[in-house]
């Protein structure tokens, strides 16, 4: 058995089993962390059985020659795509591994092949006689030819096409352009292509729908009826929704956009190398799944300066192509395994920073701009002295669209009056419209733009002003507080004199670092500011708009609340801090409850899991070393990860989605035998006498 599950399912992705011998219930995700675990504190198997059992396996291999031969090289296809793909090796290690494990393997058998002769030889025994040894020890047996149909890159890529399902990145040719290259001792001007890589839509669909776990998710819709509004699922934009409405089962596309800087933002090739990255997610797949990395899908990749150049409405063409027929009225048929299942779907919303999402939108990019904000038509004098939603123009699909046309007829005039660039190839869609399908992004607004701005200004007044403390006091405090065991990598930075005393609005802290200072500042510095403090009482506030905004379920309630409690800060801020300007992202916060109430909490929407998919690519590139098309080789090694990701085989604790329960050292019982039975019995009536329990 151990033999079996070693060769047959060691290298599954997904690899994750129950020990279950006498009753152990602990777990493993590592197929020899398991056998050692049995060989080292399970020693009641016994090698005879183990070798019977692996003799029948052996007389099974021989029955089924050619089913052999395929689990042979799926086996081998497996080992190679989890080295190349889960340990991030680049094309010439992998090559290289290859090469070095065939030579090991093939020196040790030729070695035991000669022992075994020898060892015939001397008893007399004459291999002839025995029945299959000398086709065994033959040197033209296949079962010794090892990666023969995997060898090269080509060959592993085929075998990934029509075995594993894998979706290559389409090659989408922008323009030309001439360049200086050498050709062995001189420069000449050679013609290349400028080229985006989007991975079709709807062959990337049919690659998740295969999995059963993402299938089922699809199939499920996943509400609630305890009053608390948790997702995209339940708000009133999906119940006004022209397709979700009346289609519950239609796919709903997340998508997402934001430039990707692989190399080092302050060198030398900064900007060569930075790219476009568009993602999707699919909203049918409940949050705490649709969080993994794994189940965030890439759908294009493309240099900056491609898009700038033919812009971004040329690189989404094909896009949309997809699109429109995932919107007909007759849906699209896709295979899941061997079955045709019809599916309707469309883009629920796209998320991003606010210089990504105005940028796909076509919206002005610039926070200096005069109407800047893509949900009303805000002038910056009104977005300055404003704070309540009702006091603006909300921007409509209708104006919006009228106003396109007069900046696509008059040009400049029009672009600055209405704060628009141009029309957005996405609101071609039959459903989905830029002007109510792109939310703030509470990460960026909130954790690295308001909370990080009136934090610097309250520790300022607080350490220079009415000097309560010191700069070295807090920086202590933060150095020996324990913020608890789920944010050690959380955990603030020190912050300097030079940033502190820095003209800027930052603290020099991620979002995840500033979002655990904000939440424990009242536990560092709270014995030493007085609790009338007009400064501290405004913090407060801003701490409990926070709690509300990342919320992850709300109510009706709350949000009509947090439109108040917004309008309330941003007013005592102007009068608290007269010297200190209203930042666009301070605007942005007013319009956070219209959109809670149409997409839901703005932890499912917002860019924290996207920007941790960036870092995937990031770390590749640093490995890979190799810059020349760089999108291609990103995107193409992005689709043979996911490729790996769903080879799952076995009736596995963790599936794509679902990383199950990791469970240490233990023991199942019965319930009838706890000595606390009759109370677990009253608390959870389905537990009987003889349910099994893990102790």
């Amino acid at each position: 058995m151990l033999s079996h599950i070693g060769r047959c399912h060691g290298n599954d992705p997904n690899f994750h089993c129950v020990c279950g011998i006498s009753g152990c219930t602990r777990t493993f995700k590592k197929y020899f962390s398991w056998r050692k675990h049995i060989h080292r504190d399970h020693r009641i198997i016994n090698e005879e059985e183990q070798n019977q059992c692996h003799l029948e396996e052996c007389n099974n291999d021989v029955a089924q020659p050619q089913n052999n031969d395929d689990e042979k090289n799926r086996i081998e296809a497996l080992y190679l795509l989890k080295l190349q793909e889960d340990c991030r090796l680049p094309m010439s290690t992998v090559d290289s591994v290859l090469e070095n494990t065939v030579s090991i393997i093939e020196d040790n058998t030729l070695c035991i092949q000669r022992e075994i002769k020898s060892c015939l030889d001397n008893a007399g025994i004459d291999i002839n006689t025995v029945p299959g040894l000398e086709i065994l020890l033959n040197k033209e047996n296949p079962k010794k030819r090892l990666f023969e149909d995997l060898d090269t890159n080509a060959k592993r890529v085929a075998y990934y096409k029509e075995k594993f399902g894998l979706k290559e990145p389409k090659r989408i040719c922008l323009g030309q352009t001439e360049v200086q290259k050498r050709r062995k001792s001189t420069l000449k001007m050679v013609a290349i292509k400028e080229e985006a890589y989007y991975v079709p839509l709807l062959k990337s669909l049919e690659q998740l729908l295969n999995d059963t776990s993402v299938f089922e998710e699809v199939i499920t819709p996943h509400n609630s009826n305890d009053g608390f509004l948790r997702d995209f699922f339940f708000f009133l934009l999906f119940n006004n929704h022209q397709l979700f409405s009346v289609c519950p089962l239609a796919l709903q596309l997340l998508l997402f956009y934001d430039d990707l800087e692989v190399c080092n933002p302050l060198g030398s090739k900064s900007t060569i190398h930075k790219l476009g990255a568009f993602y999707y997610t699919l909203g049918n797949i409940r949050p705490e799944y649709r969080s993994r990395l794994s189940s965030i899908q890439l759908l294009c990749l493309c240099k900056t300066s491609y898009l700038k150049k033919y812009g971004v409405n040329l690189v989404l063409e094909e896009f949309m192509s997809d699109l429109h027929k995932l919107e007909r009225d007759n849906g699209y048929d896709f295979n899941v395994n061997g079955e045709i299942v019809n599916f309707r779907g469309t883009i629920a919303y796209v998320s991003g920073d606010n210089l990504g999402s105005n940028y796909i939108g076509g919206f002005k990019e610039s926070s200096s701009a005069h109407r800047k904000c893509r949900q009303c038509m805000g002038t910056s004098e009104d977005c300055r002295c404003k704070f309540h939603e009702q006091e603006f123009v909300m921007r409509t699909r209708e104006s919006h669209n009228n106003q396109c046309e007069q900046v696509r007829q008059h040009g400049e005039h029009f672009s600055k009056t209405y704060g628009i660039n141009r029309s957005s190839i996405l609101s071609q869609s039959l459903y989905y419209h830029v002007v109510d399908g792109l939310p703030p992004d509470a990460m960026h607004d909130i954790l690295e733009g308001v909370l990080q701005y009136e934090t610097k200004e309250m520790l300022k007044a607080f350490i220079k002003v009415d000097r309560y403390f010191t700069l070295e006091l807090l920086n202590n405090r933060i150095s020996k507080f324990d913020f608890g065991y789920h944010n050690d990598k959380n955990k603030p930075s020190l912050i300097s004199d030079a940033k502190f005393s820095s003209a800027d609005n930052s603290l020099k802290q991620n979002a995840s670092q500033m979002w655990c200072l904000a939440l424990h500042l009242p536990f560092l510095i709270g014995d030493q500011v007085p609790e009338d403090n007009d400064l501290w009482h405004l913090f407060i506030k801003l701490l409990n708009i926070t709690a509300v905004c990342f919320a992850p379920a709300v109510c009706q309630d709350q949000l009509a609340h947090l439109q108040v409690l917004i309008k309330e800060h941003h007013e005592e801020f102007c009068r608290i801090y007269p010297d200190c300007s209203v930042i666009p992202k301070m605007h942005y916060m007013i319009h956070m409850p219209s959109v809670m109430q149409r997409f839901g909490p703005l932890v499912q929407s917002w860019c924290m899991r996207y920007e941790a998919k960036h870092h995937y690519f990031k770390k590749l590139s640093t490995i890979i070393g190799n810059y020349t098309n760089l999108p291609y080789t990103l995107s193409m090694r992005h689709q043979q990860w996911i490729c790996y990701k769903l080879q799952s085989t076995g009736n596995n604790e963790s599936t794509f989605l679902d990383r199950g329960v990791d469970i240490g050292p233990g023991q199942t019982v019965h319930a009838g035998d706890l000595t606390g039975f009759e109370l677990l019995q009253h608390e959870h009536h389905w537990i009987e006498q003889g349910t099994p329990l893990i102790q």
